[in-house]
């Protein structure tokens, strides 16, 4: 049986939380961000820098994001890079989670992945060293000035 049950609340100071109940039986909450929320461009592509992002890599992913899915000469185009620059990255990005690169079909077409699935993959690689990183962190006490 199906339900469509939603609420949406307005709460102060934050933006709307939306209440719905799924399929399933299961209420689900959402909060949706307004547009001033989004970071500017600057600062999203020194984040992405520092996850060891390039100048191109950048250019190239953020295009990918804005096609969905697209040809690697389509790709090019936008974000000004060479079309062997766009294969070669896009293999990369596909290696870190990134983009999804389907070599099956002609032309070649590469998507950028859920930016959600990306975040929860990174979580993930972050999780799984962490155990490892705090075994060989060496805890020291601050020293304070007198």
């Amino acid at each position: 049986m199906k339900c469509g049950l939603s609420v949406r609340l307005l709460t102060p100071a934050v933006s709307p939380l939306e209440v719905a109940l799924g399929d399933d039986g299961h209420l689900k909450l959402s909060v949706q961000r307004p547009n001033s929320w989004l970071m500017d461009d600057a600062t999203l592509r020194a984040h992405l820098q520092r996850f060891g992002f390039s100048e191109k890599e950048v250019d190239t992913y953020l295009t990918l994001l804005e096609h969905g899915e697209a040809k690697a000469s389509t790709i090019a185009d936008a974000a000004g890079v060479s079309k062997r620059y766009v294969y070669s990255v896009s293999e990369e990005l596909a290696d870190r989670g990134f983009v999804e690169v389907d070599d099956h079909v002609v032309p070649t077409m590469i998507r950028a992945r859920p930016p959600d699935a990306v975040i929860d993959h990174l979580v993930t690689d972050a999780e799984a060293i962490q155990p490892a990183l705090e075994s060989r962190h060496t805890q020291t006490e601050q020293a304070t000035e007198q």
